[in-house]
């Protein structure tokens, strides 16, 4: 997300400017936060109640968008909702990737290890 998606939203190049950077500050916390839970909480309950959340935040900005431009306050709470849904996703979705990637890895190179070699790889 970048600033042009805030001036897509509606709001003022410098108040744009600034939500992207509350963007970035909140997703380095939100990243750091995710640590903490995962080891409180395991990784398919965070993944899964996360999807439900950001989805649900994300019917909030399609509804909120349906109002005028003339509506600032709709635009307002478009970029927070965003932020959150970015502080949300950064803590339940996000960082799941790069944990449930090396699982998947994992896991298939264990399956190829109980082969013999000759079932996977030509003969040199």
């Amino acid at each position: 997300m970048s600033w042009t998606d805030h001036r897509q939203a509606g709001l003022a190049a410098e108040n744009a400017y600034k939500m992207t950077l509350a963007y970035f500050a909140i997703g380095f916390v939100g990243t750091v936060l995710a640590w903490f839970l995962m080891m409180n909480f395991g990784r398919r309950t965070i993944y899964v109640s996360g999807l439900a959340i950001l989805t649900t935040i994300m019917f909030i900005i399609g509804f909120l968008s349906l109002a005028p431009e003339s509506n600032k306050g709709a635009q307002w709470a478009v970029g927070v909702m965003l932020i959150i849904w970015v502080s949300l996703s950064q803590k339940t979705t996000k960082t799941r990737y790069f944990s449930m990637t090396l699982r998947l890895a994992q896991w298939a190179m264990q399956s190829l290890e109980r082969l013999p070699r000759p079932a996977y790889a030509p003969n040199p």
